[in-house]
């Protein structure tokens, strides 16, 4: 699978952490975060999917959105309420996707990919900041 260099924002205590992670595996930082996510996120469903199979990789795609998806309905109670069309997109970023690509896959406005991606973040963060014991508005000033 080819590789994307991309820019991720996170906290610097979680940085930190897989700084440490990484140095006490022999790793590289972005190592670390990739194998992170890749477990997160069931990448590896998706691979045997992929390796088992003669689907086309939408079809692959559809399978592992759907095996994803099952896997996650009991640990998404404790999330935020993200719409479906905002899980669906979070999924394609967690899996490269730019916005131009998610918005011709889903057949919908860049707009629209953008304006779900900001208020499923906005939500994350409300949710995190919670946890922390902020009091966070409802919606944010930008």
């Amino acid at each position: 699978m080819s590789k994307r260099k991309t820019t991720v924002y996170i906290d610097e205590k979680l940085l930190r952490a897989a700084r440490v992670f990484a140095a006490r595996a022999g790793k590289r930082d972005s190592e670390v975060m990739e194998d992170a996510l890749r477990s997160h996120l069931g990448i590896e469903a998706l691979e045997r999917i992929w390796s088992q199979s003669d689907l086309s990789e939408d079809d692959a795609l559809s399978l592992a959105y759907e095996a994803v998806h099952q896997t996650r309905t009991a640990a998404r109670e404790g999330l935020p309420d993200l719409t479906d069309r905002e899980m669906q997109i979070l999924a394609r970023v967690a899996f490269g996707m730019n916005e131009g690509e998610i918005a011709q896959q889903l057949d919908v406005p860049a707009s629209e990919v953008g304006a779900a991606m900001t208020s499923a973040f906005d939500k994350l963060k409300r949710r995190q900041d919670l946890r922390r014991g902020h009091q966070v508005p409802e919606h944010s000033d930008r």
